[in-house]
């Protein structure tokens, strides 16, 4: 907190000079210290409180349709596999990168994390006619924390966006996401649950450290989404080099937004990026409680540890 001058020295100054430099100084030192708008310090306390917001859709009908055009003959040639992506070397060589990575999206990721590193960026494809779901089917449904994040409770330093390039409803692979701080909440059947069922354009951010799982998709249709995840810088990226290495080669250092998101300034003191706005965004409220639950994944709970940076 910041020392408040004492009223005396702010009402009687000696001079009109020493009356405005301490209240300049006072409003510099405040927006040093807070950093983000203030739009953005209430984004941030709900993501450490709840978790998750919805976004306005940030591409339009045509920019999905492309999307999902461009890289269809892609996806028919793996759809075999039980999941399979189009990663950023893919996105190139389709020249689709520019599309996907757009103002809208970095003005999200600047807005929440000011010097932010990819960790996943990749549309994905998870197979139709499940029963299960598609990661952690081990673990008591799908339910999980990411074990490669972190839960710091002054700032949300493990984000992921997701933008659904299918329909999703009920059965058709459906994120799910428990709302509740996970260093004050133990899972249990009463566990408040968010489920994300919206059409294709659908657009969420939420904090990798809560629990939540995809639901199986039981349904006809592969399920394809599109996820941006990105930490605080001074938590190194372990799929850099292998994910990102041609991207890197395609974006020479000298725009400090790229940067930032390929890793470039881990372990000193990054520049700030230029300002970015967020757009406006929605709570999400839960639609039903778990009705599941066990010791074990309890016992998964308690034992997560912070990552070091």
């Amino acid at each position: 907190p910041l020392k408040r001058e004492r009223s005396s020295d702010l009402m009687i100054p000696r001079s009109p000079q020493r009356r405005r430099l301490p209240l300049v100084l006072l409003l510099l030192a405040h927006v040093a210290l807070c950093g983000a708008a203030k739009s953005d310090r209430v984004l941030h306390k709900t993501l450490l409180t709840e978790g998750i917001v919805t976004l306005p859709n940030l591409y339009t009908a045509a920019e999905l349709k492309f999307l999902n055009a461009a890289m269809d003959p892609t996806f028919r040639s793996l759809a075999k596999e039980p999941r399979s992506y189009v990663r950023p070397d893919t996105m190139l060589d389709l020249g689709i990168f520019d599309r996907v990575l757009t103002r809208r999206v970095k003005d999200v990721i600047f807005s929440i994390c000011a010097a932010p590193v990819l960790y996943q960026f990749w549309f994905y494809e998870i197979a139709a006619n499940s029963n299960h779901s598609h990661v952690f089917e081990e673990r008591e449904g799908g339910w999980h924390r990411d074990n490669d994040s972190a839960f710091t409770p002054h700032n949300p330093s493990h984000i992921s966006i997701t933008i659904y390039l299918t329909d999703v409803g009920k059965a058709d692979g459906v994120f799910e996401f428990v709302p509740v701080r996970p260093d004050t909440h133990t899972l249990s059947p009463a566990s408040p649950v968010v489920s994300m069922l919206g059409p294709t354009g659908t657009s969420f951010v939420w904090h990798r450290s809560f629990f939540h799982r995809a639901a199986p998709n039981t349904g006809p249709t592969r399920r394809r989404v599109l996820k941006i995840s990105f930490q605080n810088n001074k938590f190194k990226s372990s799929n850099l080099e292998p994910y990102f290495q041609r991207l890197a080669e395609a974006f020479p250092p000298g725009d400090v937004e790229m940067d930032l998101l390929l890793g470039r300034y881990h372990g000193i003191t990054p520049p700030r990026a230029p300002a970015a706005k967020m757009p406006k965004y929605t709570h999400v409220a839960a639609t039903r409680v778990m009705n599941e639950t066990s010791d074990r994944i309890v016992k998964v709970w308690r034992k997560k540890r912070p990552l070091k940076a």
